[in-house]
């Protein structure tokens, strides 16, 4: 594994003192997402491996740096334990989600492919030209709900395969859920989003596994504006060095408190930053110096970081 080169470490450090970026979410924190060189792109098949022989253990987001939106959770690793990889590539113009977790029960019920609700599972905002404000809910149209910023919510793979959804209260949203229509809206499937989950010998799985390690990879065509109706109607957002995009990110673990949370950990504990992109963090798009070792001195540029809070 590689690391950042310290001068780009101290730089990002003071960049980030003498900011006005103070006003995100959580406050004073940015995150930085690596670009990957072409020859490492990752194959989205759940293979852990494609990441971690090259991601920078620097930038890792590890549970210990999470919140709890769901109350005052104690941080039990042995009962639920993330961590999260964001990267982006400027010839695919993709983002790329590396993310891990350890459940120990699963409550994925085999019967429903479709409850966004009331399962184990992660879920995703992307507000990816960072113009912020509600992208579903408040007073917006049904016409226009998910179009500004998307939910994404993502499932492992039960009886059926992994699952991909756009949450957004549109029009029949819940009448297009329950009939699987929504799993057929273009953005979510290639050559625009790639969804893998991992390892071979961990999935599918079922109600009740207890113990279980996944690993998540997902890969991104974002649109500044989505139009249901497809591509030609959408415009894509375009990736640069030193950009910045509004990205939440939350697991959400039910136990066997089945429609209940035992908790949800994530970037942050806003309770609306699932559809607020001015509530989501930002992440900064870095093309990252690389070197042999991995130690910064004891301590990752993610904890430097989160020390600020």
């Amino acid at each position: 594994m590689k690391k950042l080169a310290m001068p780009f470490m101290a730089l990002a450090l003071v960049a980030m003192l003498s900011s006005g970026s103070w006003g995100h979410k959580p406050e004073g924190v940015e995150f930085f997402a690596p670009h990957i060189p072409d020859e490492l792109i990752p194959e989205i098949d759940g293979n852990s491996a494609d990441w971690t022989n090259w991601f920078p253990a620097d930038l890792v987001i590890t549970h210990d740096m999470l919140l709890s939106r769901a109350g005052n959770d104690p941080r039990d690793i042995a009962d639920v334990d993330v961590s999260m990889m964001i990267a982006w590539n400027e010839t695919t113009q993709k983002l790329y989600l590396g993310l891990e977790a350890f459940d120990d029960f699963i409550h994925r019920d085999s019967e429903n492919q479709v409850d966004i609700y009331t399962e184990d599972g992660w879920t995703i905002s992307t507000d990816p030209d960072h113009s912020g404000g509600f992208f579903h809910a408040g007073d917006l149209e049904q016409n226009v709900m998910g179009t500004q910023g998307q939910q994404w919510v993502v499932h492992p793979p039960a009886q059926g395969p992994a699952t991909m959804w756009v949450f957004n209260f549109g029009e029949n949203f819940f009448e297009k859920i329950e009939t699987r229509e929504w799993d057929a809206m273009w953005f979510g499937h290639p050559p625009w989003g790639h969804l893998g989950v991992g390892p071979p010998e961990a999935v599918p799985v079922n109600e009740g596994d207890t113990n279980v390690t996944l690993f998540y990879e997902i890969a991104w065509s974002l649109f500044d504006h989505l139009d249901y109706g497809g591509p030609d109607s959408s415009v894509p957002h375009v990736f640069e060095e030193e950009q910045i995009i509004h990205l939440n990110i939350h697991y959400q673990d039910h136990d066997e408190n089945g429609d209940d949370w035992d908790s949800q950990w994530g970037l942050n504990d806003e309770t609306h930053a699932t559809r607020d992109g001015s509530a989501a963090p930002d992440w900064v798009m870095v093309k990252v110096p690389i070197e042999v070792t991995t130690s910064v001195e004891g301590e990752t540029w993610g904890r430097i970081k989160a020390s600020f809070r």
